[in-house]
């Protein structure tokens, strides 16, 4: 795992990073959770769709690059197929706090990066 995500993921229910843990372990995570996995999660944590999103935006903002607020924060996008995307804000010094990119572009944009047709709402 990588350390960013250290502090969030002690944080979790401990059902949660049972089951997670596997997941952000291999080498080949890159804050895309797919719809098997997520699957597995719920079943694994007894958690809805939107609960386990809820519980991963801390993961989500241990991506956050805030250098000029310190303010983190994460989003969680779910395409259509069911994967789970992280997003998270991010400031760049030296240029205008209008050039930050909010957690919610940064999730949608991870989305459509990796070949998400829509998102779907996350709902109980």
């Amino acid at each position: 795992m990588h350390a960013r995500y250290d502090a969030a993921f002690s944080q979790l229910p401990a059902a949660l990073q049972a089951a997670l843990s596997p997941i952000i372990n291999d080498a080949d995570f890159h804050a895309v959770i797919t719809a098997s996995q997520v699957e597995s999660l719920k079943q694994a944590t007894g958690m809805s769709d939107s609960e386990l999103a809820f519980a991963l935006l801390p993961m989500a903002a241990a991506c956050s690059l805030a250098p000029i607020s310190k303010f983190y924060v994460g989003a969680v996008a779910r395409g259509v197929s069911g994967n789970l995307y992280f997003g998270a804000n991010m400031e760049f010094l030296g240029a205008p706090m209008q050039q930050t990119i909010h957690a919610e572009q940064c999730a949608v944009t991870h989305a459509w990066l990796r070949g998400e047709k829509a998102l779907r709402l996350h709902h109980g």
